[in-house]
């Protein structure tokens, strides 16, 4: 096979001599230092570089993001490298002081790190001590460096007995190997390798024999370089084939000394390149050893590099993904996840591994990757190509609940519960009612109907039909649906119920099948929960039932039982809405039977008598509300309250908008303004605007926007013109007086000066 052969053909690896006390230093025998692949030390440190480091400003490499700002705050610098030698000096004068040098190396500021690594590097022999040099060589500096830097700091390395650690290596390895990386990183491969071999000369046979051997972070290094230097671009053939001699005198060492199975060597014939078959065999080796990021780094730069993927190594990618999965764990999922991306793109991924992906989610509770795939295979650019399915069983449970409770794609629901009803996938049984609730309370009206209809029969029909918290969302939503069916608003909701379910005697009737079968369940209500109590009161008041609630309430109470507060304001609501009088009545029953209303009761009923015009109750109301301590301390329930009071509703005419404007400005006029209320202010002056009202909109800027609000924010521009505008249209109808329109324009022109 080719890769045998390449194996067979004698590569010489380097021979190192290392030194003794007794003995003279080491040489590692090769080219002069004009070759930076070789590591060349003379008797004599001279501080003149080969003219391969040079940096001109013509090809200098620019800095990466996180150290941009070095250039700014760098002066120029003279080439490392020049004709002339740096003469030597006999009391060499430190450029600065040691101490001063290692406390900034230590400080971790790129800017700082880059200055001193410059002034190390220009100062003669002798000025640092080796302490100074092993701080400046530490990781915690070199990741810091741009990588010009860096690289003068390597190539002046191979003039000094300067080593870097194997750790330090494979650090920079990642930095450099990444399919991002944009800059020539030929010469620092090559400046690394002396460094490398250095310690792969005193490595060990890998113990394949032994359950507890770990190689150790060299081998990693080692696959990385290996894999960097075959694919070394932008260098002349020279360089190219140097590069490869390297790669395979390397390589050829791992498997020599078992750090590369034979398992791990793949089978090839004359159509795949070198490249191809050692990249493949890397890949193995590091799932062989666990080096899972090993083998996505190597995977992920191999399949971002290729235009269009071939069949051999398509299969090996695939392969190792069903590798990864064997012991799943949360960042090999991660890592999975990660190579699907890149992978589809040249070819489908086996649907098997997709499910296999997330049964294995399920198994370690590793939600997150299950979404990730999802909205991964969900994505239009994905679902053009192919459909991938969904997830089942107990991983289709805990997606759904993930998406409800942590996740930020709350559109991923609308898609999960359309493929349940169009692929006709089964709920788990036990997570079907709280499947379904979330459904509804998304206000999803058509999968969430038809997955109550069809899992609301059979024997195990009543853990869906009389659960509390799916019914009470069902009515809620179904109920919402029918008025907006006959006030003929919402058509997004009537073009998602088709199939003749789009009338609103259908929804309505719907909705009494909810409430019955419930009822039928749950009855003789005496000795029904009272949280099944109170959940089908709640669905009276809901669909207007209000006298069938308030028998409900009785039952409870004959059973010397409160119902919940949030209860008592749903059915405040049904009651304010027939008679706020009535209403009012009832809190004062309330307070006597020891329930403390809150500021949701009260403005429930101030709401409904404001719109009716009933003053009295209002202001009753208002008294009542200005006596709670926490209104005016706490930013959000003052904001409830205020858009509780406001809320438009799809029959709200522009005269009841206005007259629930005015009770909110009462409402602040009389309680005064609470600090942050910058929203609240956006939301009244925005619904004022709606309601053609200067003189409210005016106001609400006044008290709320005008020393809180950003004033040069494009919204508050509009907002003032948008009033500017108003009140000149009310002056010319003259319904605002012209005294009243100069004081508006006044102080709202005054802001844009």
């Amino acid at each position: 096979m080719l890769l045998r052969r390449f194996l067979h053909t004698r590569i010489h690896f380097p021979r190192i001599t290392i030194s003794t006390s007794n003995s003279r230093p080491f040489r590692i025998h090769g080219p002069r230092p004009s070759d930076p692949s070789r590591v060349y030390r003379s008797d004599s440190v001279s501080t003149t570089t080969n003219g391969e480091t040079t940096e001109t400003a013509a090809n200098k490499v620019p800095l990466f993001a996180h150290v941009g700002q070095v250039e700014n705050e760098l002066q120029p610098d003279p080439p490392l490298s020049s004709s002339r030698a740096v003469p030597r000096r006999s009391n060499p004068t430190p450029i600065l002081d040691e101490e001063t040098v290692r406390q900034k190396l230590k400080t971790g500021h790129p800017a700082a790190i880059e200055r001193i690594a410059k002034s190390i590097i220009r100062s003669p022999p002798g000025t640092f001590e080796q302490s100074t040099w092993d701080l400046l060589i530490q990781d915690d500096a070199l990741r810091m460096m741009s990588l010009p830097t860096l690289q003068d700091v390597l190539s002046f390395t191979e003039t000094r007995d300067i080593q870097l650690s194997a750790s330090v290596i494979g650090s920079i390895l990642r930095r450099l190997v990444s399919p991002k990386q944009e800059m020539d990183i030929a010469r620092l491969l090559f400046s690394i390798q002396p460094h490398l071999l250095f310690h792969l000369q005193n490595l060990r046979s890998a113990n394949l024999h032994s359950v507890s051997y770990v190689p150790p972070g060299l081998i990693r290094s080692s696959f990385i370089y290996v894999h960097a230097l075959l694919h070394v671009d932008n260098v002349d053939k020279e360089r190219r084939e140097k590069a490869v001699d390297q790669a395979l005198s390397i390589f050829r060492s791992l498997v020599d000394s078992g750090h590369i199975p034979s398992d791990a060597m793949v089978d090839s014939s004359s159509s795949q390149t070198l490249e191809q078959i050692i990249d493949m065999s890397l890949v193995k080796a590091s799932l062989y050893w666990n080096c899972h990021d090993v083998c996505e780094t190597i995977l992920s730069c191999v399949l971002q590099s290729s235009s269009a993927l071939d069949s051999f190594t398509f299969q090996h990618a695939t392969d190792c993904l069903y590798t990864l999965l064997t012991s799943p764990s949360r960042s090999g999922l991660d890592r999975c996840l990660n190579i699907i991306r890149l992978l589809h793109p040249h070819a489908p991924i086996p649907d098997s591994l997709i499910r296999q992906f997330y049964e294995c989610a399920v198994d370690i509770d590793a939600t997150s990757a299950t979404e990730g795939l999802y909205d991964f295979t969900r994505s239009p650019q994905v679902l053009s190509h192919h459909r991938y399915p969904p997830p089942q069983g107990r991983a289709l449970s805990k997606l759904m609940f993930h998406l409800a409770g942590k996740s930020n794609n709350v559109h991923l629901i609308r898609v999960l519960a359309s493929d349940v009803v169009e692929g006709h996938l089964p709920v788990p049984l036990n997570d079907r009612a709280e499947f379904i609730t979330i459904i509804a309370q998304k206000g999803i009206a058509l999968p969430a109907r038809a997955l109550w209809e069809l899992y609301a029969t059979g024997k195990s029909g009543s853990l869906v039909y009389g659960d509390s918290g799916l019914m009470v969302k069902m009515v809620a939503l179904f109920t919402n649906l029918a008025q907006r069916l006959e006030s003929k608003v919402g058509n997004s909701e009537v073009d998602d119920l088709d199939n003749g379910k789009t009338k609103a005697s259908d929804v309505r009737s719907f909705v009494r099948q909810i409430m019955s079968k419930f009822k039928e369940h749950h009855e003789p209500w005496k000795q029904a929960d009272h949280r099944v109590i109170t959940s089908y009161a709640r669905a009276c008041f809901i669909v207007g039932e209000n006298t069938e609630g308030f028998d409900i309430f009785r039952v409870l109470l004959g059973r010397l039982e409160l119902p919940d507060l949030y209860d008592v304001n749903v059915a405040l609501s049904a009651l304010a809405k027939d008679s706020p009088h009535a209403a009012a009545r009832t809190i004062k029953k309330m307070e006597e039977r020891g329930l403390r209303p809150d500021i949701v009761t009260f403005g429930t009923v101030l709401h409904h008598a404001s719109t009716q015009k009933y003053q009295k109750v209002a202001s009753e109301m208002m008294d009542q509300i200005m006596e709670l301590e926490t209104l005016q301390s706490n930013i959000k329930t003052y904001g409830a309250l205020i858009r509780a009071l406001v809320q438009p509703k799809p029959d709200d005419d522009k005269e009841i908008l206005i007259l629930k404007l005015q009770t909110a400005w009462r409402l602040i006029h009389q309680v005064g303004v609470p600090r942050q209320s910058t929203q609240i202010g956006n939301y009244l002056v925005s619904l004022s605007i709606k309601a053609e009202d200067a003189t409210l909109a005016f106001k609400f800027w006044s008290a709320l926007l005008k020393e809180s609000a950003d004033h040069d924010d494009d919204q508050q521009r509009w907002q003032r013109g948008a009033i500017i505008s108003l009140a000149r249209a009310q002056r010319e109808r003259e319904e605002m007086s012209g005294g009243y329109l100069q004081m508006i324009c006044r102080e709202l022109n005054r802001l844009d000066t």
